[in-house]
């Protein structure tokens, strides 16, 4: 909290108003080579405060930040002081931003979903990937791709059952055949990290409470889970995960860093109390704001949103987060 308050004060002194706002993106934008967007002449001339240029040759108006990033968008005050804070490190969730900057929950939602779609367009982010199912116990909101009348971790089963089918339609084989392993180990995923967590046996009972697996589900997982060598049972109905398991991401078969794995799961926790799987990609690029030093300068961040064309809503609600998503590293 107190470094947030910091960070907010700071702000608030280098951007008093809409029109300091204004005149920071002209800074960045001037040395781009601004032109008419009439006559394509580079006669143009700027007031302080203002977005429009002028141009001498026409003359008609033409605005900076058409085109760019903040292209119609209204007030620039909430989105520069989004990205002064992921540029400091420090991530809030939407309802505190909102209140913070007096602006709507669906506003601030947006802002920090442009931001990390920015990011993830920009891909300068560094990781490893990993398997989606690690992050079972974290999908506790709904979002457009949550079945009907199922918990919001259902989501990853769904997401695993379109991927299989559309493998099988393009080998021209039953998607039944495989599909089940592929569920499985989403499960068996979702019950070593749970163990790993753990720095004693989990009873049955309480494994059950803790991952929402059924009866049926967790005893076939676990079993499988036994025979592969991977947790054991020290005492009846009560389960450890067995020193020589690490987990691993799934295409590189690198090592997690296991302090990061769980420092992600309690940043989620505690920053949002829980997300989506479709945006799981998000909040990964948005934990690499947080842990990745590169992003801690001032305009780093900025620059990346003025690299791009503008990101409009329809591009945020149709993204799912893959089967592989990056996992940021840590320097």
């Amino acid at each position: 909290m107190k470094a947030i308050e910091e960070a907010w004060r700071e702000f608030n002194k280098n951007f008093q108003s809409e029109k300091d706002c204004v005149e920071k993106l002209w800074s960045k934008l001037a040395e781009s080579n601004q032109i008419c967007k009439h006559c394509k002449s580079g006669a143009l001339i700027n007031q302080p405060g203002e977005r429009a240029l002028h141009c001498s040759r026409c003359p008609r108006k033409s605005w900076f930040t058409a085109g760019t990033y903040f292209h119609r968008i209204r007030k620039l005050r909430p989105w520069l002081a989004a990205i002064w804070f992921l540029e400091k490190g420090i991530i809030i969730n939407s309802n505190e931003f909102s209140k913070l900057l007096e602006v709507s929950y669906d506003t601030a939602f947006r802002i920090f979903k442009k931001l990390s779609t920015a990011l993830k367009n920009k891909g300068n982010i560094a990781g490893e990937l990993i398997d989606s199912s690690y992050f079972l116990s974290l999908f506790s909101k709904r979002s457009t791709r949550t079945p009907a009348l199922e918990h919001p971790s259902s989501e990853e089963k769904a997401y695993c059952q379109t991927v299989e089918k559309s493998a099988a339609e393009s080998r021209k084989e039953q998607p039944q055949e495989r599909e089940g392993d592929i569920l499985l180990a989403a499960e068996k995923n979702l019950i070593l990290i749970t163990l790993n967590s753990s720095p004693a046996p989990i009873q049955f009972d309480e494994l059950q409470e803790l991952t929402k697996l059924s009866t049926g589900t967790l005893s076939a997982a676990l079993i499988l889970l036994e025979l592969d060598g991977n947790i054991s049972s020290p005492s009846r109905d009560s389960y450890s995960i067995s020193e020589q398991t690490t987990l691993q991401s799934n295409e590189s078969k690198t090592q997690i860093d296991q302090e990061l794995f769980h420092s992600f799961l309690q940043f989620v926790r505690s920053t949002f109390q829980g997300i989506s799987r479709k945006y799981l990609q998000n909040y990964l690029y948005t934990f690499a704001c947080q842990i990745q030093n590169s992003l801690h300068k001032e305009g780093t961040i900025l620059e990346t949103c003025l690299s791009q064309n503008p990101i409009n809503y329809k591009e945020i609600i149709s993204y799912v987060s893959p089967k592989q998503v990056l996992f940021p590293q840590k320097y």
